[in-house]
């Protein structure tokens, strides 16, 4: 499995007492939306997640900080997808793979983000 390696990594990578260096092109809301995902991350792999809403809760910290960071609803469902994606080989109960989309790709929360992505950058 290629995830688990991968897994690894960014897990060795965050729990380096390395500062992780994040710029776009305001600085605002993808920037926002990749410090969002890394504090995020970083509380999941600690152990430290003690909020009943902690993309919610996360999103707040980072807005006040930046005030237009993540600016887009589909910025939001990014950090949803990625953190899935990071959480995917510890999602162990085949309902909730079903429901999340992992075991069958067009369904799911997994198969609605795609079809939204792929609506929203259309190439003609």
């Amino acid at each position: 499995m290629v995830a688990i390696p991968y897994l690894a990594h960014g897990i060795e990578a965050r729990l380096s007492s390395m500062p992780t260096i994040i710029h776009c092109l305001d600085g605002c809301g993808r920037s926002g939306t990749l410090v969002t995902i890394e504090v995020l991350l970083m509380h999941l792999l600690r152990g430290s997640a003690q909020y009943d809403n902690l993309v919610l809760t996360t999103a707040i910290f980072v807005r006040l900080q930046r005030r237009h960071a993540i600016s887009s609803p589909l910025q939001y469902l990014f950090i949803y997808r990625t953190l899935l994606h990071w959480m995917q080989p510890f999602i162990t109960s085949n309902i909730s793979r079903f429901i999340l989309g992992l075991i069958f790709p067009n369904w799911g929360f997994v198969g609605k983000y795609q079809k939204m992505i792929s609506h929203r950058y259309r190439f003609k």
